[in-house]
């Protein structure tokens, strides 16, 4: 398929599409990440396919023992969105990723704190089986605000963070390599 703008008819209506995002989410440092992927950052001078400017098909490998930390969330708490940011002349993409993760103790709150000075590659596991990916060894996924609560939410009584990410890439890329967890020592 050459690369370029074709027409697209839109959905049959007969296709399922689920809103919505599982309890959970993968989180990876960056520095630990041994291998990744080529990704095609300028579409017209690498790109060979419309596919190939948007799906990461290779597997991002870590070193011993490290790799992805699967996180708990709250159902109906998390939702991924991608805007355009930058001028009409100069229009690039900003992904943000939120969550609320529950807890109220010194493991939950370890955790935030060991996230939110570094940077990430975060893989999102979509209803319909794909996963988008945020962040890369150029351009780092990073938790830009966390808020911790012991109060009413939406009206239901809660404790625990909610936590943004963002990622400035040109788009959330969708990733179908293999996601290797970390192997977690005591």
């Amino acid at each position: 398929m050459a690369l370029g703008l074709t027409a697209w008819g839109g959905p049959d209506g007969q296709e399922m599409n689920p809103g919505g995002l599982p309890q959970h989410f993968y989180v990876g440092r960056v520095r630990e990440a041994t291998t990744f992927p080529d990704i095609v950052r300028r579409f017209e001078d690498v790109a060979t396919d419309n596919r190939e400017m948007v799906v990461v098909e290779s597997d991002i490998v870590f070193g011993t023992n490290q790799g992805f930390f699967k996180m708990y969330v709250t159902q109906d708490s998390a939702g991924l969105e991608a805007e355009s940011t930058g001028g009409t002349d100069g229009m690039s993409g900003k992904g943000m990723y939120k969550a609320f993760m529950p807890g109220d103790d010194p493991e939950v709150t370890a955790r935030i704190r060991l996230m939110q000075n570094d940077s990430f590659i975060l893989l999102v596991e979509q209803l319909d089986g794909r996963v988008r990916m945020m962040g890369s060894p150029l351009v780092y996924a990073k938790m830009v605000s966390w808020k911790h609560t012991t109060a009413k939410l939406d009206g239901t009584e809660v404790r625990g963070y909610e936590v943004t990410f963002r990622d400035f890439e040109q788009v959330v890329k969708y990733y179908e390599g293999v996601i290797t967890e970390a192997v977690e020592t005591p």
